[in-house]
């Protein structure tokens, strides 16, 4: 609740999301004993072409894993661990990281233009030390955008903050009630037809709460 009321705050706002965060995170070799798993043997011809064997080997994984109930602890313990280590080279980047983040969705806001490109080009720098990507940027400052354009990375007017789905350039969050209703137009109206449509509205800071 509160990453996306402080997002509203700023006046320029900028997204953008870490791309396989998980596979950037490297397990360390006393504990990759618990990452263990068996398969079949796999080797290489002499033309690169891989063949799979009838023996069952025993491997471990070197990279974080996808669907590990600690995953989400660990990708903000180690970005938080990246920002204390860099916070005098990279300080406008690991403040909002501190506040501003939401697993691998970062949600930051800067009150001008300067700020914005100060803040990208720390955020750049940061996340280059764990070979973490960035993608998915989204701003309103044109500065930024003009930056972007030069540098041939890819942006959206249209995002969501995390689930609200967010127009950038109107700065207005987008509702489709129309559309919601008329999917569900042919049902008999029940109770449950009203609380089926109801659930379906995504909306942690109670914007729409008029309509409903």
């Amino acid at each position: 609740m509160a990453t996306p009321m402080r997002f509203r705050l700023s006046k320029i706002a900028i997204t953008c999301d870490g791309s396989k965060a998980f596979l950037q995170l490297i397990i360390s070799d006393e504990v990759r004993d618990a990452t263990r798993f068996l398969w079949y043997k796999t080797t290489y011809t002499f033309n690169v072409r891989l063949c799979i064997e009838d023996e069952i080997v025993i491997y471990q994984f070197i990279r974080l894993s996808f669907g590990l109930t600690s995953n989400p602890f660990l990708l903000s313990a180690s970005i938080c661990e990246l920002a204390t280590m860099y916070n005098q080279t990279c300080p406008t980047a690991t403040k909002q990281i501190r506040n501003n983040i939401y697993m691998d969705d970062f949600v930051m806001g800067t009150s001008t233009g300067t700020e914005a490109t100060i803040l990208y080009q720390e955020m750049q720098q940061l996340t280059s030390h764990i070979s973490l990507p960035l993608s998915e940027w989204t701003t309103n400052s044109k500065i930024l955008k003009q930056i972007w354009k030069q540098e041939n990375v890819l942006f959206k007017n249209n995002t969501q903050v995390l689930g609200a789905k967010l127009d950038i350039d109107r700065d207005v969050f987008k509702i489709d009630v129309q559309g919601k209703i008329v999917r569900t137009s042919k049902e008999p109206v029940t109770k449950r037809l009203l609380l089926k449509l109801i659930s379906k509205f995504y909306d942690p800071l109670g914007i729409q709460l008029h309509l409903l």
